[in-house]
């Protein structure tokens, strides 16, 4: 899974594999993760998560001004931001990804059981 498809053709055929399947067998994180190319998926990541940041910035900056974004616009910011992590999650490998999630929350789990940086973590 971690092979990108930098080839064309490769890629087209793919796509045309993909015309014939049934939709319910597809799945689309999969395909996005090795149907894109490499460049192609963290470019969209890296868009989709400064559209996350500019709107975020704006609820914050704008709030209650006529600017403000709406909690919609959060919301699927949020979620483009989320699917494009899912494809990053498969490229760089799940296991390892989760691995490091794991240890994170481990740390943060230890600062609330030792009382540090209550309120802050």
């Amino acid at each position: 899974m971690n092979r990108m498809i930098e080839d064309l053709a490769e890629q087209e055929e793919i796509r045309r594999n993909l015309l014939t399947r049934k939709p319910a067998n597809i799945n689309v994180i999969d395909e996005m993760a090795k149907t894109n190319s490499w460049n192609y998926n963290l470019d969209k990541t890296i868009e989709e998560l400064f559209e996350l940041g500019e709107v975020l910035m704006k609820s914050k900056l704008k709030k209650g001004g006529p600017k403000e974004p709406s909690t919609q616009s959060i919301i699927e910011e949020i979620g483009d931001v989320e699917i494009r992590i899912k494809v990053l999650r498969k490229l760089f490998g799940e296991q390892l990804v989760d691995q490091r999630v794991d240890e994170k929350l481990s740390k943060f789990r230890g600062f609330l059981e030792q009382g540090k940086y209550i309120g802050t973590i």
